[in-house]
């Protein structure tokens, strides 16, 4: 009796423990078949599908440039995501699709005729990779031949692009603590530089820089006097005067200035 017991308890032990393997087996597969959830995902164009815009496409999807196939089973559900998503279609053993690409074991993507319009529209979406494997026992064969669409461009995942203006003027990058730097417009004519504190020279005229026109100030400048109307040399005889000029006096009693004669 008492070593029936044990036999027996052996027995419950085992068996919960292959209970327990083949549940652990199965967690792992079911996790294998489901994709990432937080896979990344890119926007792909120029396929051809009228439904391009509403199938999610993976960054770590494999291209399978278009590798013919044939549903091997009924009420294959086509969706657009991987195991998840909205249906797209049900197709039915024999139905021809184009592999574009497969996201690990998870799913393939696939391109078919629309049933309700074939040959004419073409859609896209997810099936598991169990969909082309057919039951033991049978044959299946395409009932139909799938034409490709007519290409509507480069397929190619869209990066984004900074854009850059190339017609704007580059603007120069000004380091706050530098020395401002003057621009010099090369067709602008040269501004003289005038010290405030020099003595402007007497404009040339034609008694020998010995007379000129007073300046806008109305004030003539050092050893020069306003004499006559015009701004001119005074002296007090012919030896304070250059050489062949003459002390002449002027209108104004008591002045007198250099000039020609």
């Amino acid at each position: 009796m008492r070593w029936t017991s044990v036999a027996l308890l052996g027995l419950v032990v085992v068996g919960s423990g292959c209970g327990l393997l083949k549940k652990k087996g199965g967690d792992d597969a079911d996790a294998a078949a489901a994709p990432e959830a937080d896979a990344a995902t890119v926007t792909v164009t120029g396929t051809g599908a009228a439904n391009e815009a509403a199938v999610t496409r993976y960054e770590k999807e494999t291209p399978l440039t278009n590798e013919e196939g044939v549903i091997a089973k009924d009420g294959v559900q086509v969706k657009s995501a991987v195991n998840t998503g909205t249906i797209v279609a049900t197709l039915n053993a024999g139905t021809p699709v184009i592999k574009m690409a497969q996201y690990f074991s998870s799913g393939v993507l696939i391109m078919f005729d629309d049933p309700s319009t074939p040959e004419e529209t073409k859609f896209m979406g997810w099936v598991p990779t169990t969909a082309f494997v057919a039951p033991p026992g049978t044959t299946v064969t395409a009932t139909a031949t799938f034409r490709p669409p007519a290409p509507t461009g480069t397929v190619k995942p869209q990066v984004p692009v900074a854009k850059t203006d190339a017609g704007a003027a580059p603007v120069a990058k000004v380091d706050a603590g530098a020395t401002p730097v003057a621009v010099v417009d090369a067709g602008a004519a040269p501004v003289a530089k005038v010290d405030a504190g020099a003595t402007p020279t007497p404009p040339s005229n034609p008694q020998g820089g010995l007379a000129f026109p007073p300046p806008p100030s109305g004030k003539c400048p050092t050893p020069y006097q306003m004499l006559d109307g015009m701004c001119r040399r005074p002296c007090t005889n012919d030896s304070g005067c250059p050489r062949a000029t003459k002390c002449v006096p002027a209108r104004a009693i008591g002045h007198k200035y250099c000039s020609l004669g």
